[in-house]
């Protein structure tokens, strides 16, 4: 009998991936994270679709990104138990501080005169 090995991920999927994975005949083992654990792995997952931002090619593709990008950062604030317009208001404050991006500012040294 022939050994079919399993392919490991160890990180947060969507919600919907197992059952899908299952549909095709895959052999799925998951658990739920909660807490800690759950915190982490949204931080890690938010970490990992940045990554793929940051080599999307294409205006589709950076969409996609985008979307997922926005899909964790949205878990991340409900598991921190903090609301989006929390995060808004606080993105509007630094704005008016310390401006956007829009500038497109590069900083590359400074020193003490």
């Amino acid at each position: 009998m022939k050994r079919v090995r399993a392919k490991r991920y160890n990180k947060l999927v969507r919600d919907n991936i197992p059952a899908l994975l299952a549909r095709k005949g895959l052999v799925v083992v998951a658990s739920r994270l909660s807490g800690g654990k759950l915190r982490r792995a949204l931080r890690e997952k938010l970490i990992e679709e940045a990554g793929e931002l940051s080599k999307a090619r294409g205006k589709k593709e950076v969409l996609n990104e985008l979307a997922d990008c926005s899909e964790v950062l949205r878990a991340v604030a409900k598991a921190e138990k903090v609301t989006m317009a929390a995060v808004e208001r606080v993105r509007s404050a630094k704005h008016k501080k310390r401006g956007g991006f829009q500038g497109a500012f590069f900083l590359k040294k400074v020193q003490k005169l």
